[in-house]
């Protein structure tokens, strides 16, 4: 897991290092351990926003493909009828072209 950079955290693995390498006293452990429990859940409630701003995405998204579709089918829908009056248009006209 890498370190996550906020402003409320400027702890990073170097510091680690170089509190270990003083002679750290148990305190200081303590502090690291409170801090590494704050970054988790951090990591967690973002991880949770994310993925609640990808569901609802996914469903914003879900919802205009199946207007599309909607739009879609009634161009299709037209562009038959248009297709049907046509044809008709036609052998109406051819009809009356024989009967002259």
């Amino acid at each position: 897991m890498h370190p996550v950079n906020s402003p409320h955290h400027s702890w990073s693995f170097e510091d680690c290092r170089h509190i270990t390498a003083n002679g750290s006293n148990g305190a200081q452990h303590q502090d690291i351990q409170i801090t590494l429990l704050q970054l988790q859940l951090e990591v967690y409630l973002i991880r949770d926003e994310v993925n609640g701003n990808l569901c609802e995405l996914t469903d914003n998204l879900c919802r205009g493909m199946d207007e599309l579709h909607c739009e879609v089918n009634d161009v299709r829908a037209g562009q038959l009828d248009m297709s049907h009056m046509i044809n008709d248009l036609k052998n109406h006209f051819s009809y009356c072209s024989r009967r002259l």
